[in-house]
């Protein structure tokens, strides 16, 4: 047994549906792949890596690790995804604001509910738990975390940030997409000099889809996009 890695750069024009990828993997049970659990994880990895690349048209990245890798790992949710590093940290909006005293009447994806504050600091970085969407196929519930890293002048009021994560509710789209609309909004409201949006969503069918996008390579998460790492989940995954 082992966990498999997947990198797909955003620039390849198709994804893959993951669950013909869950099935594409399933079909490795049962098959004679090496005399050795490494022959066999690194015969899955290069056949995926091949196979997904030839697909795709565009370079994957592929790493089979093993269970004893993940669990040799001692990084915690808590310190990889920043909630524990004092000042500089993410904050979490749900935990830091007062949300019983807030009106939730917005299901549908409404960009107009952000409203724009100056900043008291250059970088502000915000976490919530609350990001649920719906499958564009199939409309059975996502439920994930987004995280928010802002580097300029204004920033976003966190009470009307939290309105707008809650008003995913009832939209039906890939996760990819709900990543790329809540960049695309708050580039747009903002003009900020950096920006990085990450979406990690709770796993379906046994696979966790994490879509990130950034305006500046600097921002990327190498827990996200290096396969050589085990990737870190968060609580809810």
């Amino acid at each position: 047994m082992g966990i498999a890695k997947i990198y797909i750069p955003c620039d390849s024009e198709y994804i893959v549906e993951s669950k013909s990828l869950k099935l594409y993997f399933n079909s490795f049970n049962m098959t004679n792949l090496g005399e050795t659990q490494n022959d066999v994880l690194n015969n899955i990895e290069n056949k995926a890596q091949q196979d997904l690349t030839f697909l795709l048209e565009r370079n994957v990245e592929v790493r089979v690790h093993s269970n004893a890798d993940v669990l040799r790992e001692y990084t915690t949710p808590k310190e990889e995804w920043g909630h524990d590093y004092g000042d500089g940290n993410y904050i979490t909006l749900e935990e830091a604001y007062p949300i019983d005293g807030i009106d939730f009447s917005v299901y549908q994806e409404t960009p107009e509910l952000l409203e724009v504050v100056q900043n008291d600091v250059k970088v502000v970085r915000y976490h919530s738990a609350l990001l649920k969407s719906n499958c564009r196929v199939t409309s059975q519930p996502d439920w994930g975390d987004v995280y928010i890293e802002l580097e300029g002048d204004e920033s976003v009021d966190p009470i009307s940030l939290i309105k707008y994560i809650v008003s995913f509710r009832d939209e039906c789209h890939f996760h990819e997409e709900i990543c790329e609309t809540i960049y695309k909004r708050l580039y747009d409201l903002l003009q900020p000099e950096k920006l990085a949006v990450r979406c990690l969503y709770a796993r379906r069918g046994g696979i966790d889809i994490n879509p990130e996008r950034y305006s500046d390579s600097s921002m990327r998460h190498y827990t996200l996009h290096d396969v050589t790492v085990p990737h870190i989940k968060t609580p809810k995954q």
